[in-house]
This record gives C-alpha cells, structure tokens and sequence, in this order.
C-alpha cells in the first residue's frame, strides 16, 4: 500500500537531506578522482610511442571517464536542486507539474525531481 504524502514530515525531510549531503559527497570524489585519472592517462599517452590499438583503447577508456563524468555531473545537478527544494519548503513536489512526488520515489531517489510518469 502506498504512504501517504502526509508522511514527508519534518523528520522525514531532514532524512533525505542527509542522504543527499552525502550523495553529493560522494559524487563530488567520484568526479575529482575519474578527472584526475582521465588527466592522468592523457599525460602517460603523449609521452609515449605506442601502437595504434593502444591509443585507440585509451582513447575509449577517456571517452568513458568523460561519459562518466558527465552523467555523475548531472545527478550532482539534480541532488543540489533537492537540496534547494527543501530549503525552499518544495521538496517532494515536481518541478513540472508541482504534484507530490510518491514516497517510494523519494525513498529510491531522493532527488527526484519529478513523479515517475514525468518527463
């Protein structure tokens, strides 16, 4: 049975914005250190005469770390727009349509922006 959006109540909010503190901590070490070893494989390559299979994997291991990044870049985006949302008493409700996101969804993704069916 589905809860109710009666239970995003105080204790509730202040949960979820721990759990998002420390997401964004997290992603914020992930995306230094892939940089960092992205940065670090295209400093080993220029310095090195190597086959062309060896940069062409290397290549793919520095479009991956950017993909990567990027993807990780915009969940931080999305958990600091959260973290904004319970500062300015909106969390929980969609940025769209400003419809109560479920609870499950919150619980699963505590920067949800949007309820599931959303685009």
């Amino acid at each position: 049975m589905p809860r109710s959006h009666t239970d995003l109540n105080a204790s509730f909010i202040a949960s979820q914005r721990l759990k998002l503190l420390s997401a964004r901590e997290a992603l914020s070490s992930s995306i230094a250190r892939d940089g960092d070893e992205d940065h670090l494989l295209e400093q080993a390559a220029s310095g090195q005469a190597n086959e062309p299979a060896d940069r062409a994997q290397d290549a793919s291991v520095s479009d991956n770390n950017r993909t990567l990044i990027a993807v990780l870049r915009e969940r931080r985006i999305a958990i600091d727009r959260a973290l904004a949302k319970i500062d300015e008493g909106t969390y929980g409700y969609s940025d769209s349509s400003g419809e109560p996101i479920s609870i499950e969804r919150l619980e699963a993704y505590p920067e949800a922006l949007r309820s599931a069916g959303e685009s």
